[in-house]
Formats: structure tokens, C-alpha cells, sequence
């Protein structure tokens, strides 16, 4: 249901589901969607009007004043765009410095960086019209409402609150992204990559820019709607071939894989992630601690690696006597001056690259768990699951079985 879904979503309202977790829990989780607080505000304020009208000018009012603080964010114009000019788009991903170096230096073109959460990066080089801001809100508010009230799918007609929830969340910074890229139609632009699947790509598309790419830097869901770019790079050929059903006329390709680490020593690199609304590392506290706790008695030192967008203190109030990498080092830097037998996470696209470079990945996910579900990569099939893997990881820890024989397992149904 959710593959029919996504093939025959018009064009016209895909980006409300970007970047949300709606679909995924429509179609898979099968539950009334997950929102943050400010999100429940909104849900809950809309389910209170009891005309269509009245619920209407709710959005429009808050998509306009948010649109008035991301201007108001996004500063003056301080420079003019370079004419031809490459442009790479980042969200503050794991991965993202390393991507932005590599792209600047593939070519002689002036390559620009933009920052989907950062707007003044926006406003740097182009300034809008407030004015033009709200009337686009209005607009394209009115658009939707019509389009969403008349939704061939079912399952989005009862669930209009969720989905016009989104769709206020959303507005604001969909109109914002579209009405910059509006303005640089006419630019001469040698290309425009996006590493992340969100509005900001969807408003670059629908405003007619050409030349729009993909480069994937993390594991991808089955529940995104993947705006349709021209040309998508994916890192594994499962993924490449899940999104080709719904990108026929995109250019796709698979990222070649890095050479192979052959020297491991007993290391233990924890790859972590951070929290969001839906997802929490406290949860699987006991499995961690207890894979701690196993390394540290098999004589394995333990490194923990922090994702570049973590907050709070979770490895230094749980963990405190665990040694963190403090190098400003990539996930391949890390890996070739260490030299693990072992890369842990949760649903890290480091399991993927490990698997790649011959080290063997280990997720402290639980079995069936929906994220697990709604991710392409199966992360259950390629990957060891702890503590369900706890034998293997013994025999290999004791010498009596040899990493590439375990990665070389894992290996096998990965496409």
C-alpha cells in the first residue's frame, strides 16, 4: 500500500509529507502520528475549529508569522550569487563536512554551501520580499486545502487533522525555500546537490530549477517522499533500486564502496546517533550497558565516536569511563587510525560503511523494531543483532573465526 501511495502522490502536495514521519505511521506503524510539542498545539488547536474556513485562516496566520521570523533570520543580502555556480545543500549531517570538502574540490566551478536550518546562509545571497512571503503562504495554503479535502487516497482523507497539521508545521518554510529558489530560475546555475530529501529540495524542484541531484549520507526510510531530482547517488543497490520505482526518470547510481580494512584490532568503535521526538537512546540503555559490559569483559576497548548533532549527556552520565574520540576525523579516518573489529550503533549509516571497509557491524536495535521496519537497508539481514549475535561475536573476539568470514556473511543478501 505504502509503494501505490507513493507512485501516484500528485505532485502538487508530496513535500507536506517531506521530512515528517506521517506516511510511515499511516502505513506501517498503523497509529495516530507522533508530533512534537509544538506540533500537538497545532493538532490539537485545528481539531477544536469546527469550519473549514476557520481552520484555514489558523494556518495561513501561523505559517505567515513564521515565514516572518525565518526572514527575519535569514538577515540581508551581503553578497551577490557567483554567476554559474554549483550550490550543495546540508541539513548538519554526521558526514556533511567531509561530503562538502569532496564536492568543492570536483570541480573548477565556484561551488557554494547552503544550510537547510541555518537561513542566514539563504539570506547571505538573496533577499525576499516579505510581502511576496505572505502572499505565497496564502496561496499555496488555499492550494493545498483543496487538494488534500479531494485526495484520491483514502487513508489521507481520514486522516485530514494529521495531514493539515503537517501541512501548517510545514508551510512556512516550504514557501520560504520555493520563493529563494523562484528567484534564481533564471540564474545560470551549473547544478544544485541536496544531501537530504526534505522541503527544501521539493521547493527547488517544483520551482524549476534544472540540474537538481541527490547524494545519499545516511540510511534511507521506505516512508520518504523522495523529491524527483534528475540524478540520485544511493550507497547501496538495495536502496538504489527501492527509490528507482519511484524515480523513473531520474538518473541513478551506486556509490562505489571504500577499500577494505585488513589489519583489526580489539576495538569496539561506538558509532552514536542522537535523539529526535519519536526516537530515544534511553530506551535501549539495557542493551548498551550490556554490550559495555560484554566488551569490557573480552578485554575489547571501547571508543565511542559523538554525532555531530548530539545534545545532552547521555554517554557522560551513563558511560563516564568510556574514552570518546575527541578528532575531528571522518567515520574512514577514524576506522583507518584504529583499526576495529567491531563498529556498534543503532541505525547508523556507518553499518553500511563498515560492512563496506570489512568491519563487522553490530546493531543494539531490538528485533521488529519500526524504525528497523521502515528502513530500506536491512539492517537485521547485513548486520549482527545484539545480544542475539552474542556467540558469534565471542568465537570472533577469541580469534577462532576471521572478520572477512563474518562480513563475508553478512555480506550475502546485501544488494
Amino acid at each position: 500500500m505504502l509503494e501505490k501511495v507513493l507512485k501516484e502522490m500528485p505532485d502538487s502536495y508530496r513535500w507536506i509529507f517531506a521530512g515528517t514521519d506521517l506516511l510511515k505511521d499511516i502505513y506501517l506503524a498503523e497509529r495516530t502520528p507522533i508530533f512534537g510539542p509544538r506540533g500537538r498545539l497545532v493538532r490539537r488547536i485545528v481539531s477544536c475549529l469546527p469550519f473549514h474556513w476557520l481552520r484555514f485562516l489558523f494556518i495561513v496566520s501561523i505559517a505567515s508569522i513564521d515565514v516572518t521570523c525565518l526572514r527575519i533570520k535569514a538577515g540581508r543580502q551581503k553578497e551577490e550569487l557567483p554567476r554559474g555556480c554549483r550550490i550543495f545543500v546540508g541539513f548538519g549531517a554526521g558526514p556533511e563536512k567531509g561530503m562538502w570538502k569532496a564536492y568543492e574540490t570536483e570541480s573548477e566551478t565556484v561551488a557554494i554551501r547552503l544550510d537547510e536550518t541555518e537561513f542566514s546562509s539563504w539570506g547571505k545571497y538573496k533577499n525576499l520580499s516579505i510581502v511576496k512571503l505572505w502572499s505565497s503562504v496564502w496561496a499555496l495554503a488555499s492550494a493545498e486545502f483543496r487538494a488534500l479535502s479531494s485526495a484520491n487516497e483514502k487513508a489521507l482523507r481520514d486522516r485530514w487533522l494529521d495531514t493539515f497539521t503537517c501541512l501548517g508545521l510545514g508551510l512556512s518554510r516550504y514557501v520560504f525555500y520555493r520563493e529563494w529558489w523562484l528567484s534564481l530560475r533564471d540564474s545560470e546555475l551549473s547544478e544544485v546537490v541536496f544531501i537530504s530529501a526534505d522541503k527544501a529540495a521539493h521547493a527547488c524542484i517544483d520551482a524549476g530549477i534544472r540540474r537538481v541531484k541527490y547524494r545519499q549520507h545516511g540510511l534511507l526510510r521506505k516512508s520518504i517522499v523522495m523529491p524527483k531530482f534528475e540524478h540520485a547517488r544511493f550507497l547501496t543497490a538495495i536502496e538504489a533500486a527501492w527509490f528507482a520505482n519511484f524515480l523513473p526518470r531520474s538518473q541513478i547510481e551506486v556509490l562505489e564502496g571504500q577499500t577494505g580494512q585488513m589489519h583489526h584490532d580489539k576495538v569496539m568503535l561506538f558509532t552514536s546517533v542522537f535523539d529526535t521526538d519519536t526516537f530515544s537512546r534511553e530506551c535501549d540503555l539495557p542493551r548498551v550497558r550490556a554490550i559495555v559490559e560484554w566488551a569490557q569483559t573480552m578485554g575489547l576497548r571501547i571508543l565511542v565516536r559523538k554525532h555531530p548533532r548530539e545534545e545532552g549527556g547521555f554517554w557522560e552520565t551513563h558511560f563516564p569511563q568510556l574514552e570518546v574520540d575527541a578528532s575531528p576525523d571522518n567515520f574512514e579516518q577514524v576506522v583507518r587510525r584504529v583499526c576495529p573489529m567491531f563498529v556498534v550503533s543503532w541505525f547508523s549509516t556507518c553499518l553500511v560503511d563498515a560492512l563496506k571497509m570489512n568491519v563487522v557491524p553490530v546493531s543494539v536495535m531490538s528485533p521488529g523494531h519500526e524504525l528497523l521496519q521502515d528502513i530500506v537497508f536491512n539492517v537485521e539481514t547485513n548486520c549482527l543483532l545484539w545480544p542475539k549475535a552474542r556467540e558469534v561475536m565471542e568465537i570472533l573476539t577469541e580469534g577462532r573465526v576471521s572478520v572477512e568470514s563474518v562480513v563475508l556473511s553478512l555480506s550475502a543478501d546485501r544488494q
